[in-house]
């Protein structure tokens, strides 16, 4: 991870910086953030977005749908890039898919332990990620 860097979850570098010092093989104290009051942190993650909750016909799938079955559509008019739904309901003649991710609206926590603590490289710093041990990307 890569603190200051502003794809980082908030909560977490908020937490491992108000614990200055942490060496490798210690554990920060969890850290939870609740949608209600952190939405915007991980909007891509945990934010529920209602149009991706469809009530579909069953003719759109085939006759041994299931809950908890996934199927992928295209997001793109060259369907380059899928999202996944997953039914949730079946019900009265109808097939609920929600094409959220299965965290959205969830309290996540995370455990954190650091595993190694050093400078950030000038190749880091510029691409605004860690790269790894030998590897650019």
């Amino acid at each position: 991870m890569l603190l200051g860097d502003a794809d980082v979850r908030r909560a977490v570098e908020e937490s491992l910086n108000a614990h200055p010092g942490l060496q490798a093989g210690e554990r920060a104290p969890r850290t939870a953030v609740h949608p209600a009051t952190e939405r915007e942190m991980f909007a891509r993650v945990v934010a529920v977005d209602a149009e991706l909750v469809r009530v579909e016909t069953p003719d759109r799938f085939p006759d041994d749908v299931k809950v908890g079955m996934q199927f992928e559509e295209a997001v793109d008019d060259d369907e380059s890039a899928t999202r996944v739904f997953s039914v949730t309901d079946i019900a009265d003649g109808k097939v609920v898919v929600d094409g959220n991710h299965p965290l959205a609206g969830q309290r996540l926590r995370f455990d954190c332990r650091v595993l190694d603590v050093r400078q950030a490289t000038a190749d880091e710093l510029e691409h605004g990620h860690v790269h790894g041990p030998g590897a650019h990307h």
